[in-house]
């Protein structure tokens, strides 16, 4: 396999890829869930370059609970003020506790793994009640590990389109 080394080309291949979606699809905007990590940074990066081509807006949110570091809500905010037509912090660690103290209450202590589920889930929901709300898709984040490793969330944290699924 020939090793790629024009980064650029795959940059811009993959904007010119994310566009023709956005675009053959009538779509109104992206929303991006804005983690500080990496991978978001690099769809939002995505996205930002369709948003200058197109004029479509980038919805970025960070959405924390708790469990967040603060270099991670940092960096998730420097990322959404870089990258995104319209960011804003929403912390969801209120509704996280309400959720999860009812689940104890009917079934028990949970997991480390379901308290995660959980939070991931109450992240798409938020999303995607934004794209429904602004006629747009929820972008995903993850890349070709995650997925071949299945280190993802059934209805959690799986978007409508992937542009860095094959990275």
């Amino acid at each position: 396999m020939k090793k790629i080394t024009d980064y650029s080309k795959v940059f811009s291949t993959i904007v010119k890829r994310t566009e023709d979606y956005i675009c053959s699809n009538n779509l109104k905007c992206m929303v991006l869930g804005i983690s500080g990590g990496i991978d978001s940074t690099v769809v939002a990066a995505i996205c930002h370059e369709v948003m200058v081509m197109t004029g479509i807006p980038l919805i970025g949110r960070s959405l924390p609970t708790k469990f967040n570091k603060e270099e991670e809500t940092d960096a998730a905010t420097l990322v959404g003020k870089t990258f995104c037509t319209d960011f804003q912090t929403v912390h969801i660690g209120d509704w996280y506790n309400e959720l999860s103290s009812e689940f104890r209450l009917l079934e028990g202590e949970m997991t480390p793994i379901s308290k995660g589920n959980i939070q991931a889930r109450l992240r798409m929901m938020y999303l995607y009640n934004l794209a429904s709300i602004h006629k747009g898709i929820v972008m995903d984040t993850d890349n070709l590990t995650e997925n071949n490793l299945g280190y993802w969330t059934l209805h959690g944290d799986v978007g409508d389109f992937n542009p860095i699924g094959g990275l």
